[in-house]
């Protein structure tokens, strides 16, 4: 057998009962004549689906009789491999390296009793390679120990590549490890195509084994952490010692939103004769910066409300918002109690699904006055909030 290719309708292939003792050998082992230097391909196209069920082999679901050999899956439809063997991973002996390619619209659900990837199973110095296409949907799941198991780092070309949109669900039933690896110095290598979102899930917040990639949706975190596309990052840095599962998915999130203290400090005799823009006169910038993760293109604005603090004295001037300092009244917008919008996700820089927007003193929030005001102290404060669609 040299593959297996799904192009229509449903597969199921199964090797025993649930229950049933354990027995020696893999449940698939390719190229049984020719043993080294082969490549397994498993392949399941859009709209197709393959379940793969290992029940009583102890060497895994997948293993050779030779050396140097691989595993390439590619998944386009719906694919589930479990092995219900506390010894058996997903790949088992002889299996030198794995690589794991999930297709956009696809959903991959890979979950084992013991560790799912488990390297001192395989050959030696055996790798992983997932990548996670926009799209995708893939759930990895270790119900008594960890996702991915060794004894060391995982070895080269070994990483996990996320695009934007994909959405990534694991779970380590040994709790207190985190939701990835064994432990921390075993980790592999994470490479974040787009923007992502990854959210942390404590052994006490998951109440049942998940099967499937939505099941953390209606849980609470225990703690979040955003990473910026185009960089590579070890696996460690992506959950906590108290994580038992990690998600990672597409997301709306507001990073930076205008927070901070800006001041006018202006003498009267230094305003104009005629309403004029103020600059700030403090140096801090202004920034917005959003992770929209969800499509290539953001479908998100920020709208802006200011309330005057003043209960005594009314204000003789307005304030303003400027996209660039040679902007003026005409396409400035003027601010009041009433939520306006200010910016866009297409107004902003784009990197890797992190939209971000600076703006200097003369920028952004600026106040609009002459010296007509009166001389005192004000006080107000800007609502800035991130909304959904444009």
């Amino acid at each position: 057998m040299s593959n297996i290719k799904v192009s229509s309708g449903a597969t199921t292939l199964i090797s025993g009962s649930k229950g049933d003792s354990s027995t020696s050998g893999g449940m698939l082992v390719p190229y049984w004549n020719e043993r080294n230097n082969k490549r397994f391909l498993i392949d399941v196209a859009k709209g197709a689906s393959l379940e793969i069920d290992n029940n009583n082999k102890a060497d895994g679901v997948i293993s050779f009789t030779g050396e140097s050999n691989s595993v390439d899956i590619s998944n386009s439809g719906m694919l589930k491999i479990n092995s219900n063997i506390e010894s058996a991973p997903i790949f088992g002996p002889l299996v030198g390296g794995g690589n794991l390619t999930t297709n956009s619209g696809s959903i991959t659900n890979l979950s084992a009793l013991g560790a799912t990837f488990d390297a001192t199973k395989m050959n030696s110095n055996a790798w992983m390679k997932l990548k996670l296409t926009a799209g995708s949907k893939t759930s990895i799941i270790s119900k008594d120990k960890s996702p991915f198991s060794n004894n060391g780092p995982w070895s080269n070309p070994s990483n996990i590549s996320i695009a934007s949109s994909a959405k990534l669900l694991t779970y380590s039933g040994d709790s207190a490890k985190g939701g990835l690896t064994d432990t921390p110095d075993h980790d592999i290598p994470v490479t974040f195509i787009g923007g992502s979102v990854i959210q942390g899930y404590s052994h006490n917040k998951i109440t049942s084994i998940p099967t499937g990639v939505d099941d953390y949706d209606r849980l609470d975190a225990n703690d979040v952490n955003p990473f910026v596309g185009g960089q590579t990052i070890s696996s460690s840095k992506m959950d906590q010692s108290t994580d038992s599962g990690l998600l990672v998915f597409p997301t709306l999130l507001s990073v930076a939103m205008g927070e901070g203290k800006y001041y006018w400090n202006y003498g009267l005799d230094q305003l104009p004769d005629a309403n004029q823009f103020l600059s700030r006169t403090t140096d801090a910038p202004l920034r917005f910066q959003v992770f929209d993760t969800r499509s290539v293109n953001p479908s998100f604005k920020i709208t802006a409300a200011y309330v005057s603090k003043q209960e005594r004295q009314r204000q003789l001037f307005s304030m303003w918002f400027k996209h660039s300092a040679s902007e003026d009244t005409s396409t400035a917008v003027r601010l009041s109690q009433n939520a306006q919008t200010i910016l866009t996700g297409s107004e902003m820089k784009s990197d890797g699904g992190v939209y971000t927007a600076d703006y200097g003193k003369d920028s952004g929030l600026v106040m609009l006055a002459n010296n007509r005001v009166r001389s005192g102290n004000y006080k107000g404060l800007v609502d800035w909030t991130l909304v959904d669609g444009v």
